[in-house]
């Protein structure tokens, strides 16, 4: 018989395999590891992806709030976002955070 401690430990074991603290203090799933055909299925069903080297963003739900445009986000589809990425300040790289899905696979 599993005790109530137990499930606590089974519990907590489950959210160490799964979760991290980042930089921030926040508690995050591990992150995925996407392909780029992943990514194109991900773009086929609507989602907007940005990439900023082998960081995955989905910023589908942020996209109508960006106070750059729209556009700003959609010109830089498909590429490495890095340069764009650095041009923001600090709190605006905060909010990148909040919609990052995982990393790039590499070969």
């Amino acid at each position: 018989m599993v005790g109530f401690q137990g499930k606590l430990f089974s519990y907590i074991g489950d959210l160490k395999k799964n979760y991290f603290t980042n930089a921030m203090g926040n508690i995050q799933i591990k992150s995925k590891k996407y392909s780029r055909q992943d990514i194109l299925e991900m773009q086929n069903a609507g989602k907007i992806i940005l990439l900023v080297n082998d960081k995955i963003y989905d910023v589908t739900e942020y996209i109508d709030e960006h106070p750059g445009s729209r556009e700003a986000i959609l010109r830089n589809i498909d590429k490495n976002n890095k340069e764009s990425y650095n041009f923001h300040s600090q709190d605006a790289k905060k909010l990148w955070e909040k919609y990052f899905i995982g990393y790039l696979k590499t070969i």
